[in-house]
């Protein structure tokens, strides 16, 4: 006999041709009788049965298939073949969840194929869109599976196609992966930028039945609700940037969401001034900012002072003038610069300077005389004095002596033509350069000239001769009344 098929996938019915012969003589197909063990738990006595085989289960299934011809002598022979039948594709799955939180990846760690190797030789995934219309993406291989549910709320359905080499019918199975909402995060800042050191009030405005975790710049800061903090920056001249992070986690489902701000510290600037030494009075002094600031910036100069002033109280650099304290002892005065940076964050600093105080100049002497005359003004002036000068303007010819000394002499000659009015000057310097000034009038009265005639010089007396006065104030606006 012969089979139309020996081995497919079930179920399956091969055709049986018998192909039997009497061997004798007269004789033919029908003069035989048959005994089929079809294999399967059937027999037959038809020439030609028509068996079927189901499908295998997991594995190849054989069956045995034997003949046995008689002929009308009582002589037989047996015939065998073997058919076999081939198991068809199984998919089947085993997820370890079908539901998490996003993002959810999907891979052999998640779902696996439970493996039928004599059934199975091709795994095909296949990621649909939720309404199935859409393949979203494939993999090969009962391993090779890994797609990412990125969003929360979302769902995919995972296809599994199996299929073998004898090219039985593939199987085929869905099943449904999706994410849990997210809890929505939320937070607002009562400010977001400001200047060192910044206090930053935070307010959550995230879904209720969340716990918090605040990162800033990647570091766990706190787990409470509403946290305040406090931001600071060591630079001067530079903003410092901070990232605050929230992570919310619902506790119903252990789903996580995280959002996160930007807040920008202004550096403060830093007020500083070189020092200055201690200074006598009345003198003008540069001042060297040094200080440090993210521009573009402002200045404000003061003191507490009155006797102090600046030549632009907003310049970088001004000229300082201390004026005359007048005071017997040493005295400090505060200067002040306050400097605001280009965010209008402001610091100030103080720097107190000494003052000197200075000697005093005095000297005393009359205030007129008639010419010539030796001046000798009498020094009273007060202080560690160093070194005296005297003058005298308009420097009269003459011997003038000890003009660097307490006591000098001016020599002050006649004068036979009006006033001459002298200033006397003192200029004295103490042990540590300070200095004082004086200056007095003192005048010269012009020696007045004594002149007259007579009529008549001699004659016989008694006579009376007639004077005539030609005296002469030698001072303008003045006349022989004036003598």
């Amino acid at each position: 006999f012969s089979l139309s098929i020996n081995d497919s996938c079930g179920t399956f019915s091969p055709a049986i041709t018998n192909n039997s012969s009497p061997n004798q003589s007269g004789q033919s197909l029908t003069d035989l009788s048959f005994l089929w063990d079809l294999g399967n738990g059937d027999t037959s006595s038809l020439p030609q049965p028509g068996p079927s085989y189901p499908a295998a289960l997991q594995n190849d299934t054989s069956y045995l298939i034997s003949l046995i011809a008689t002929n009308t002598f009582g002589c037989s022979d047996t015939l065998t073949d073997i058919i076999t039948v081939y198991p068809n594709p199984i998919s089947q799955l085993a997820p370890n969840a079908t539901v998490d939180c996003a993002p959810f990846v999907l891979d052999s760690s998640i779902v696996q194929p439970i493996l039928y190797p004599n059934a199975n030789d091709n795994y095909l995934w296949e990621i649909l869109s939720a309404d199935t219309s859409n393949v979203i993406t494939s993999f090969n291989g009962p391993y090779n599976l890994n797609y990412t549910i990125l969003n929360d709320g979302d769902s995919v359905i995972l296809r599994l196609i199996t299929s073998n080499s004898h090219g039985c019918k593939q199987d085929t199975l869905h099943q449904l992966f999706y994410t849990i909402e997210n809890p929505q995060p939320g937070f607002v800042l009562d400010t977001n930028a400001g200047c060192h050191p910044l206090t930053v009030q935070v307010t959550d405005t995230s879904t209720q039945g969340v716990t918090h975790q605040w990162f800033l710049d990647g570091t766990l800061i706190s787990n409470a609700q509403n946290p305040t903090l406090t931001l600071t920056n060591a630079s001067n001249t530079n903003d410092a940037t901070y990232q605050l992070k929230l992570v919310i986690t619902a506790g119903a489902t252990g789903c996580a969401d995280s959002t996160e701000q930007t807040i920008t510290v202004y550096p403060t600037p830093q007020a500083s001034f070189a020092s200055i030494v201690p200074t006598c009075p009345s003198v003008t002094l540069p001042l060297v900012n040094q200080s440090t600031f993210k521009a573009p910036e402002s200045y404000l100069w003061s003191s507490n002072s009155t006797l102090v002033s600046f030549s632009d109280t907003t310049a970088s650099d001004p000229d300082l003038f201390i004026g005359d304290l007048q005071t017997a002892q040493d005295s400090t005065v505060t200067l002040r610069l306050e400097v605001t940076s280009a965010n209008g964050c402001v610091d100030d600093t103080l720097i107190d300077i000494v003052v000197y105080s200075r000697p005093q100049a005095n000297f005393s002497m009359i205030p007129n005389s008639c010419g010539p005359y030796l001046l000798n003004p009498a020094d009273s002036s007060t202080g560690n004095i160093l070194s005296y000068q005297w003058s005298i303007d308009p420097l009269p010819a003459g011997n003038h002596t000890g003009l660097n000394t307490s006591a000098p002499v001016f020599d002050l000659p006649v004068s036979t033509n009006d006033s001459i009015r002298y200033i006397v000057r003192l200029e004295i310097t103490d042990s540590r350069g300070c200095q004082d000034t004086l200056s007095k009038p003192f005048t010269i009265y012009p020696k007045p000239a004594a002149l007259f005639s007579l009529s008549i010089n001699d004659s016989c007396g008694t006579f009376s001769p007639a004077i005539t006065n030609n005296s002469s104030p030698n001072q303008s606006g003045q006349s022989l009344t004036d003598l």
